[in-house]
């Protein structure tokens, strides 16, 4: 599978989902949770998806660390985990709408509202 995110217009390929990078993304995870101040967890962020994108790449889209908007690091971030994400959201959402037929549905909500009209009338 290929994985990338558009951030500010610009696409980004990310690496392969792998078991190392799902690792990385628990420790992260486990990190964030334990909190801390707001510079240290965003330059672990940071560093973070340097690792994925490259340390150029990520100066190009959010500048050098000191001088970055911690927002829009943790959006990138965040950005990142979705689109890992995403094939597993996907999935799930179609086996979904393969087990509620909307159109059916759809045509019994409206036969049962012509019949609640009918016994109106």
């Amino acid at each position: 599978m290929r994985y990338s995110i558009v951030h500010d217009g610009v696409k980004i390929e990310l690496p392969k989902y792998t078991f190392d990078i799902d690792d990385k993304i628990a420790k992260m995870t486990e990190e964030i949770n334990r909190g801390g101040s707001l510079r240290k967890i965003s330059k672990r962020i940071f560093d973070f998806c340097a690792e994925l994108i490259g340390v150029e790449e990520l100066i190009k889209i959010v500048g050098d660390f000191d001088s970055c908007d911690p927002n829009e690091l943790q959006i990138l971030y965040r950005d990142m985990l979705s689109a890992y994400a995403e094939p597993l959201v996907q999935y799930e959402q179609e086996k979904l709408n393969g087990i509620y037929d909307f159109d059916t549905i759809e045509k019994v909500m409206d036969v049962a509202e012509r019949a609640q009209a009918i016994r109106v009338v």
